[in-house]
């Protein structure tokens, strides 16, 4: 018997997929599998290929239990995005350069702060209901437009060469984050 498909496929993008990507993508795994949720997170970047994590991140996410010493970057243009059903950015930027690479994502594709706030203004994903359909519930008071100026408040802080305790600090952040993504996808379910 062939294997079944998750039901979920989410990547998580940062900018050099060595530091927020590998920790968010480790912590949605493991809360969707925690959870009985079938679902399939990778991560992915927009600069390198091949590159460890960064040192920090793999120390910081040992701590919490994971280990990310087999970590290699990717970068966009090696997944396939239109098989994806949700994209989650670390920044409003990797959020635009997505979009801008392929505006038909734009309903699958969030800043990690802007999925929960959205979702935490709309509620949890009902039971039965897909998740395409929540998304783009959570997703109607939201604009292309909102992807430019310097507002700063949807973006987690990238600490790479920012020493180990700003990659704690963004670990924790991300934590959080995914914890309460995680609840609101699983919903009523």
């Amino acid at each position: 018997m062939p294997e079944r498909p998750p039901n979920i496929k989410v990547l998580t993008v940062c900018t050099g997929n060595i530091c927020r990507s590998p920790m968010a993508e480790a912590f949605l795994q493991t809360k969707f599998d925690s959870r009985g949720i079938d679902a399939e997170v990778s991560s992915a970047g927009l600069l390198f290929s091949g590159r460890k994590a960064a040192k920090e991140t793999i120390e910081i996410m040992s701590t919490k239990g994971f280990d990310l010493s087999g970590h290699r970057s990717r970068i966009l243009d090696e997944v396939d995005l239109y098989d994806l059903d949700l994209i989650v950015g670390m920044t409003k930027e990797h959020v635009r350069e997505i979009v801008v690479m392929s505006p038909a994502l734009w309903p699958v594709t969030f800043t990690l702060k802007g999925l929960v706030a959205s979702a935490r203004n709309i509620g949890p994903r009902n039971s039965g209901e897909p998740l395409l359909d929540w998304l783009n519930v959570i997703g109607e008071t939201r604009t292309k437009a909102d992807l430019l100026g310097a507002d700063l408040s949807e973006d987690i802080v990238d600490p790479y060469d920012l020493g180990p305790d700003t990659f704690l600090q963004v670990a924790d952040e991300i934590d959080e984050l995914t914890s309460q993504a995680v609840k609101y996808i699983a919903g009523t379910n």
